[in-house]
């Protein structure tokens, strides 16, 4: 007991989770409101999936295998921020190779095509970091978005020897949005990452190192403008919540916006029995955005800066029978800053800070029939402040969640699972300023506010069928619903739904 007390207080010191500042497409995704261990793929307690660590690959997959499948979303509803499409779908189409190189070598990638359709989107052009930048450039037109591109990703792990191991990734991204009434903007994406990792054994310890630089871009073009101006948009230029720059009569307009930056992630893990472990996770990340408009003469609209501190602290309990009991601790914290070109001080400051505490069960009834169970707490802390035209607003909440779910099994091919679960959300401590010059401080201010202290609850749950036949392959479809409640404004609810469906076909080459 006294070094189970003496290694969580160590772990306790590294804690801190790192939001992600980056994007990456996964085809591999976590479906809400399921049981983290229900979700025993996704959420293996390894350094691979802990962490996101290359070099335990060899942890996570051992098996020569080919996955090739596809994720479908679908999402509508009122409750949304203002620049948040009226409804989106999005199909995303993978293939996915697993295979053993050498007995020391582990290769995994992946390469997709996806494709996504946004529906009465209000002006907005840009699409990355919009909850935190901005800097932002729109039109005064609503229209439809189309987006299709291909991203693929591989890693590659190497065992030194039986404690040691050392990986190596790399991720690229290339898209394309357009809008589908005139003057048609083209929005294009290059996302270049590389992942680095090393771990080490040491008796009952484990030591691992994981960094990540990523360096993301995002260009904008706006031509063929009618010059009649009852057809043509007029341009904003928005570089706080008010008082945009407004283009009348332009022909063209370009903006780039390249963004880069570097996370560093220490964790360990220690093994006090074949029953007890404990993981510590903490890591830190900052990135730099630059934003220019005007093509051949580049014209400075202003540079951001973000800084994140992230952590969690996970232990794990497996009894006699296979019961499993896990209590998880996760801590985020972002700070964002945005600094124009005109000013020498900080424009904008943004901050959010998460804490959430977990804990799960897994019971085992009758032979390959499972339970779950897992509670959660999380407390939520939110600021937005901006120094140009003196507007604040910070908000709290408390959210409880309840989560239930079963494993079933129904014959010698077949498997089901089913969950679901309860969000309830508890605002307090919410206040806003209002020095309001134009109309557009509702749409950049007010609207987003409001929708960010509205939050009452969340609910859905989800269904999956697994047929495997033999050891050669495993096919999988899931469905999976998720319900957003906002609190009643003027007499009536306002709600936003989402649907997601998978399906994957596994193949083990034997």
């Amino acid at each position: 007991m006294k070094y189970l007390l003496k290694s969580a207080a160590l772990v306790l010191l590294l804690t801190a989770l790192l939001p992600a500042q980056w994007l990456q497409y996964d085809p591999d995704h976590e479906l809400a409101f399921q049981p983290v261990l229900q979700d025993s793929i996704r959420n293996k307690t390894n350094f691979y999936r802990f962490s996101g660590n290359i070099a335990g690959l060899s942890e996570d997959e051992n098996a020569f295998s080919l996955q090739t499948g596809g994720n479908f979303n679908f999402v509508s509803g009122e409750y949304r921020l203002p620049f948040d499409p009226q409804k989106s779908d999005a199909g995303q189409y993978y293939i996915q190779l697993v295979k053993p190189l050498t007995v020391r070598d582990m290769f995994k990638g992946y390469f997709g095509y996806q494709r996504l359709a946004d529906y009465s989107v209000m002006w907005l052009h840009q699409t990355r970091l919009l909850q935190i930048n901005s800097i932002l450039l729109a039109d005064s037109s609503t229209g439809d978005f189309i987006l299709s591109g291909l991203f693929w990703n591989g890693e590659w792990a190497h065992q030194f020897s039986r404690s040691l191991s050392t990986g190596i990734g790399i991720y690229y991204n290339v898209d394309q949005r357009l809008k589908q009434v005139f003057p048609k903007p083209e929005n294009r994406h290059r996302d270049i990452h590389v992942k680095l990792g090393i771990q080490h054994r040491w008796k009952n310890w484990s030591l691992g190192l994981a960094y990540r630089y990523y360096d993301e871009q995002e260009k904008v073009e706006i031509s063929r403008y009618n010059l009649d101006q009852n057809l043509t948009p007029l341009l904003f230029k928005f570089r706080f919540s008010d008082l945009p720059v407004i283009l009348r009569g332009k022909t063209s307009e370009e903006r780039l916006f390249d963004y880069h930056g570097h996370t560093v992630n220490p964790h360990l893990r220690k093994v006090f029995s074949n029953r007890l472990k404990v993981l510590g996770n903490v890591g830190y990340a900052v990135s730099r955005g630059k934003i220019v408009d005007g093509g051949s003469q580049p014209q400075d609209q202003g540079q951001l800066k973000i800084q994140s501190l992230n952590g969690k602290l996970l232990g794990e309990y497996t009894t006699g029978n296979g019961d499993i009991w896990q209590l998880a601790y996760n801590l985020d914290y972002l700070n964002y800053e945005a600094e124009l070109p005109e000013f020498s001080t900080i424009a904008i400051s943004r901050s959010f800070e998460k804490h959430r505490v977990s804990a799960g069960i897994k019971k085992i009834v009758k032979a390959k029939n499972s339970l779950f169970l897992q509670l959660e707490y999380e407390h939520y802390r939110n600021q937005f402040e901006d120094r140009m035209t003196e507007n604040l607003y910070r908000f709290q909440y408390h959210a409880a969640s309840l989560l239930l779910a079963a494993n079933l099994h129904l014959s010698a091919r077949w498997d089901n699972k089913i969950w679901g679960g309860l969000k309830k959300y508890f605002v307090y401590h919410n206040t806003r300023t209002d020095n309001k010059y134009t109309e557009f401080f509702d749409y950049l201010f007010i609207r987003p506010y409001d929708y960010f202290t509205g939050r009452s609850a969340d609910l859905g749950g989800g269904l999956q069928f697994t047929y495997h036949y033999g050891p050669v392959f495993d096919t999988e479809f899931s469905f999976n619903y998720l319900h957003t409640l906002a609190s009643q404004t003027v007499g009536k609810f306002y709600n936003r739904n989402k649907i997601i469906l998978t399906i994957s076909l596994k193949f083990f080459i034997i």
